[in-house]
């Protein structure tokens, strides 16, 4: 290991410290710009900003929590970000972005489906058509089985069990609007 990290982390006399040591230690002399200032300033930072997790990821906390609006929280700008963040105010602040982020997926879902509702209706149409215009096409036949399939629907396609084209009222309607 490094000696001048194993110098900085022997002013520590137990295996752990908590951010208050460092915070007081940092305090003793704001004027100080040796490597152990800038060794207890980088572990204060990395301890209060930043939760990292064993597998080498890490994301922001208290910069994130204090700087992201989230609707139903105030931040009391007159209070430092580390009282002012405490265990509770935190949990709160999960709780309304949890409920917030349910909400974009149900609108982002409500969407999708729309979608999908909209693209069903133009396959359907689609697949008429090239199946009138290609009775015999197997490529063709291969794509209405796997339409009906994937939405699990068997639309009126305008031939019979055999793979006859039979004209219907609906389908002569709609391809002659398709054209």
């Amino acid at each position: 290991m490094d000696p001048t990290f194993l110098n900085w982390r022997n002013t520590y006399e137990n295996d752990y410290f908590s951010p208050g040591e460092i915070v007081s230690r940092v305090l003793e002399d704001v004027d100080d710009v040796s490597v152990n200032f800038k060794l207890n300033f980088m572990f204060l930072f990395f301890s209060t900003m930043i939760e990292c997790y064993s597998h080498g990821k890490c994301k922001l906390k208290l910069l994130y929590v204090d700087y992201v609006k989230c609707n139903g929280m105030t931040v009391d700008r007159t209070i430092s970000h580390i009282k002012f963040w405490n265990l509770n105010r935190l949990q709160k602040r999960e709780t309304l972005k949890l409920a917030l982020v349910d909400l974009v997926n149900i609108k982002n879902m409500e969407e999708m489906l729309t979608l999908t509702e909209n693209h069903k209706g133009c396959l359907v149409s689609k697949l008429r058509v090239m199946y009138r215009e290609n009775p015999g096409n197997q490529e063709i036949k291969k794509l209405v089985k796997r339409f009906e399939t994937v939405f699990n629907y068997k639309p009126e396609w305008g031939f019979n069990g055999k793979g006859e084209a039979r004209e219907t009222s609906n389908m002569v309607m709609e391809t002659s609007v398709m054209r």
